[in-house]
């Protein structure tokens, strides 16, 4: 091969591996939601609590549950900044459903995912002034973690 052949295939080369780069690639990335729980008197996040949240498509949860079809569900702790991630499948299912029974108020929480990941949404306790704002793609859930006492109480028939 003559040089000024290879020179051009190299440009060549060169110049397709440049724009392959530089062209945007099509979105494959999952979308997440972040769950934050926050104390609603002291402001602190609360760690250490089991959370089970259920991604779903349906009528509303509590009155129809043969209308309804989980599309994932997430059991999982809060770590040190009081949040889990939920990943959100495409296509996007309609409705998130948030408890935990290591909360004084076992939070259950019926929310749309769409608003959620437009502006997100801040689930508020029934007591207390706070009132922060949450983002796109994020859930703040005011509460209190339940105490020992608490929790005795609640299991004791």
């Amino acid at each position: 091969m003559s040089k000024p052949l290879r020179n051009a295939n190299l440009a060549t080369l060169a110049a397709l591996l440049l724009l392959a780069f530089a062209l945007p690639l099509p979105s494959s990335a999952q979308q997440t939601i972040a769950l934050r729980f926050i104390d609603y008197e002291s402001g602190k996040t609360i760690s250490n609590i089991a959370v089970l949240s259920v991604l779903w498509n349906g009528t509303s949860l509590v009155t129809a549950a043969q209308n309804k079809t989980v599309v994932s569900k997430v059991s999982a702790k809060t770590g040190k900044e009081g949040q889990i991630t939920v990943t959100v499948p495409s296509p996007t299912p309609e409705h998130l459903n948030i408890s935990s029974l290591d909360t004084v108020n076992p939070v259950s929480a019926e929310l749309s995912v769409p608003e959620i990941l437009k502006e997100g949404v801040v689930v508020p306790y029934r007591k207390g002034n706070m009132r922060p704002s949450a983002t796109a793609g994020q859930v703040i859930i005011l509460t209190r973690r339940l105490s020992a006492l608490n929790r005795a109480a609640r299991e004791t028939p």
